[in-house]
């Protein structure tokens, strides 16, 4: 304490000598400032991102990658991309959506920027498993029943022909008049159309079983396979070996346990039964001639 002129002074702190109003307002002209200062950054990125995606990052190269049913060429000319375009501003749903539509085999697509100058077309294929006779000729599809090509003149080799199988069912356009007969009419369509598909679903499940099960076994010289009745599922191998599984149950033991009666007991160039319809059971027998193997 220091006297002056017969007062006492009291040398104070900064922190004292301010009101308890002045530092509630630097309080909230600092977090004006952090405010300010987080909007200019934004702004800045905004504007940052505007630029490149409008005049910045031109496409100048285009790579495909995993096709090779197809020419990389035609697909880049279906998707669109040209010498020019920014690169941010491919529109890749709309080019995914238009190759998978025209090009059967495409699986997955996938549209990748490579920066600064190229974009990158992914492609997964679709893989030929099963082909199977229609009226116009034998149709190819994979694993999952997609199609991929139809009015083949030949069985395409390397593939399982199967029996059985049919064309998938056409969905009924639903009409834009308010006709009552009309309607009932596409009503109807619709529920056969429904039931329809739902026994289509069984059968391509079926269908799937059953092959990825012979692949599994590695049964040889599968000539065909025919799920016609699919609770009497049977596999002909060499032409001459009618293995009868029945249904789906157990079908990987049942594969297996045939396999093995043909490895260690058939001989070449006799036609045989292999009954395979209960797993606990499995036996073979000569087919004599003029016997009707499906109905043994």
């Amino acid at each position: 304490m220091l006297k002056k002129n017969g007062y006492s002074q009291i040398k104070v702190s900064r922190d004292k000598q301010r009101s308890p109003d002045t530092q509630r307002r630097k309080r909230v002209k600092h977090r004006k400032i952090t405010v300010f200062y987080l909007l200019l950054v934004l702004f800045i990125a905004v504007v940052g991102a505007f630029i490149c995606a409008n005049y910045l990052f031109e496409v100048k190269y285009v790579e495909v990658t995993g096709v090779s049913k197809y020419i990389p060429e035609d697909i880049v000319v279906t998707s669109g991309i040209q010498a020019g375009d920014k690169l941010f501003s491919i529109d890749k749903k709309k080019i995914e959506s238009e190759l998978k539509d025209k090009y059967p085999y495409i699986e997955k697509v996938e549209i990748k920027r490579k920066y600064p100058d190229t974009i990158r077309i992914v492609i997964t294929q679709r893989r030929p498993a099963v082909c199977y006779e229609t009226e116009k000729g034998y149709t190819l599809i994979d694993i999952n029943g997609s199609i991929l090509e139809e009015e083949l003149v030949r069985e395409p080799y390397g593939v399982t022909i199967v029996k059985g199988l049919k064309e998938p069912p056409v969905k009924p356009v639903e009409p834009e008049t308010s006709d009552k007969e009309e309607r009932q009419k596409y009503l109807e369509a619709k529920l056969r159309y429904e039931d329809e598909l739902e026994e289509y679903k069984g059968i391509l499940a079926t269908m799937k079983s059953v092959v990825n099960a012979v692949k599994k076994a590695d049964l040889q010289k599968v000539s065909y396979v025919d799920i016609t009745n699919r609770q009497d599922i049977q596999i002909i191998c060499s032409g001459r070996i009618t293995v009868a599984i029945g249904n789906e149950t157990q079908i990987d033991y049942k594969l297996t346990m045939s396999k093995k009666i043909m490895e260690e007991y058939l001989t070449d160039y006799q036609k045989y039964y292999v009954n395979a319809k209960n797993p606990g059971t499995v036996s073979y027998r000569v087919i004599k001639d003029g016997e009707i193997e499906e109905n043994q």
